[in-house]
This record gives C-alpha cells, structure tokens and sequence, in this order.
C-alpha cells in the first residue's frame, strides 16, 4: 500500500509539475564606494543551467525510489525543497521552504540526499563553473 501510494505520488507529480526547476543565481555585492546597491557579475551568470542526468523526469523517478509517503489525512500536499547544485555537481544546502507537515518535508530532503547521482553543473557564457541555487516543487496526493 505504502509503495502503491508513493508511486501515485510520482506519477502524478511527473505528469503534473513538468514545470521546470527555479533557479536563482547569487548576487555579488560591490564595495559602497563603487555603488550602494547590489549587481550581478557578469561572470556568474548562468548560460548553462545544470542538469541532472537524464532530466527532470529521470529527477523524479529517482525520488520515487527512496520517497515513503508518510501517514496523512487524504489531500494534496505541496513541498517546496530549496538546495544548491554545486560546481562538482553534488548537491547541498538541501532544506525545506515549505513544509505541509506530517513529516514530508523530512522525508523528501531525506529522499533527494539518497541521490548519488552528480548533476552537470551550471556554467557562464565562458565555461566557468557555477554553483546554482535551485527551488524543486513537488506535489503530494493522498488518497486512500
């Protein structure tokens, strides 16, 4: 039941957030003589944005392999997972942004650490590696 449950989650989370992964890129701040405001060096924006092998897709169908659904009321829960992508491309920082409770925030940073897999790492328009910080949604239905 409980891999039943997991592999509805997927699969609906598959079909339904083929939305791609938020990115963001982290700002470099200047000296206040040179200005008071923040900007981005041109070096460390991204051309390339990291990928993971096989894709989103192949993403998610990792997370399946190690994802427990946890015990909850019947609904449709949303997880928003924060990590960086670093230049290696190992993950880290890996936290939750939004947790619905019932221990699913624990249970996907717990999920997505499982993944050994590197990611090609993010690069600028000269091929320098970037770290990337990225926002994963993931839905959870629940239905008994």
């Amino acid at each position: 039941m409980k891999n039943t449950a997991s592999k509805n989650f997927f699969t609906i989370a598959i079909t339904s957030l083929m939305v791609l992964l938020c990115f963001r890129v982290s700002a470099q701040e200047i000296s206040e003589k040179e200005s008071s405001r923040k900007v981005l060096d041109s070096t460390d924006i991204v051309h390339k944005q990291p990928q993971y092998p096989g894709g989103q897709k192949e993403l998610y169908n990792d997370l399946l392999q190690s994802f427990k659904t946890p015990k909850a009321p019947d609904g449709t829960y949303k997880i928003y997972i924060s990590f960086s992508v670093e230049k290696d491309g190992s993950m880290s920082n890996i936290k939750t942004i939004k947790d619905p409770g019932y221990g699913m925030g624990e249970e996907a940073i717990r999920a997505l650490k499982s993944i050994d897999k590197k990611w090609a790492p993010g690069e600028n328009r000269s091929g320098k590696l970037l770290r990337v910080a990225f926002t994963l949604p993931l839905t959870i239905n629940i239905t008994k």
